[in-house]
């Protein structure tokens, strides 16, 4: 089973791909019994079985999103950097498509634009409200398929199942790792808001019952955020399974952050911790009443405050 879902959380494997590796799966392994699990699906499901239902349940849901109906209409969605905030979101286009196909071709006249990580298209019909949602590779590959707003949907029970799962699995992260859970819809890891891990949600005493009891968004990994001010909070990642070493230069306020590391992997003392985040936050401050300025740096070094004469 664990196979069969590390085949589905994989983000940048395409529906095709996965198809197919499940059928070897079930060409490969015995059967199994998906145990109901508490507070979720209540069928109990044969491994192979589940497998080529939930295959089957997608193909139809693609050709639903292909086929070309009366009463609906086709939206994107564009994955871009905002030059402006600094990162991903996305960005609507509000135009509306009467088919899956032209859809498609316009999304193809992104497809070569370095600033293209990903389209999200939404079929949706106009007199039910009823939504079916694609998300696409930047090169237009189909990667998942969501039938939430599609209501009263027969599979729903169907598409609960892999969601419902929690699993411990060994990772090679420890405690003061600086970390980052790349977008959830780009592969891109300089786009990543890194943190740094404080423990993930297996080593938890209580990991068995969650096994047992609770689902895919309880994949949890705890840690230190940094804001643009330099200030620190705590939060989480709801899937450590998308962990990956950030390795980029720590820029602004997150390079507070270095020193939330060391700290915790037992490099420095608190004191010192204390002190560079103290002066760490009153430079980011500093920069930021100079540039509210908005004078020439030929002007502020007139006035003494040249950043290059700081020292």
């Amino acid at each position: 089973m664990r196979y069969a879902w590390l085949i589905w959380q994989s983000r940048y494997t395409s529906i095709a791909e996965k198809h197919q590796a499940w059928q070897e799966l079930v060409d490969s392994f015995p059967d199994m019994e998906i145990p109901a699990r508490r507070n979720a699906y209540s069928t109990v499901f044969s491994l192979h079985d589940f497998l080529m239902r939930y295959v089957n349940a997608e193909k139809q849901l693609l050709s639903l999103m292909y086929a070309d109906e009366k009463d609906v209409a086709y939206q994107i969605q564009t994955r871009e950097i905002d030059s402006r905030l600094g990162h991903m979101c996305w960005l609507t286009d509000h135009t509306l498509y009467p088919n899956y196909r032209s859809c498609l071709d316009s999304c193809k006249e992104e497809f070569s634009s370095q600033n293209n990580y990903g389209f999200l298209i939404e079929k949706r019909w106009i007199t039910s409200g009823n939504r079916l949602t694609l998300l696409l590779s930047p090169d237009g590959l189909p990667l998942r398929i969501d039938a939430s707003w599609l209501y009263n949907s027969d599979k729903e029970e169907l598409f609960c199942v892999f969601r419902d799962m929690w699993f411990a699995f060994p990772t090679p992260f420890q405690r003061g790792d600086l970390v980052c859970s790349p977008d959830s819809y780009s592969a891109d890891v300089s786009q990543s808001k890194p943190f740094v891990l404080n423990l993930l949600c297996t080593e938890f005493q209580s990991a068995k019952e969650l096994e047992r009891a609770a689902d895919s968004t309880d994949m949890t990994a705890y840690g230190y955020f940094a804001r643009r001010d330099g200030g620190i909070y705590y939060d989480c990642e709801h899937s450590y399974m998308d962990l990956e070493f950030y390795r980029n230069q720590l820029t602004g306020g997150s390079r507070v952050l270095k020193g939330v590391s060391s700290f915790l992997k037992g490099q420095i003392d608190v004191g010192l911790l204390l002190n560079s985040h103290h002066l760490l936050r009153l430079e980011i401050k500093s920069d930021e009443l100079t540039e509210r300025l908005d004078y020439t740096q030929e002007g502020l070094a007139l006035c003494g405050l040249d950043p290059d004469l700081r020292s």
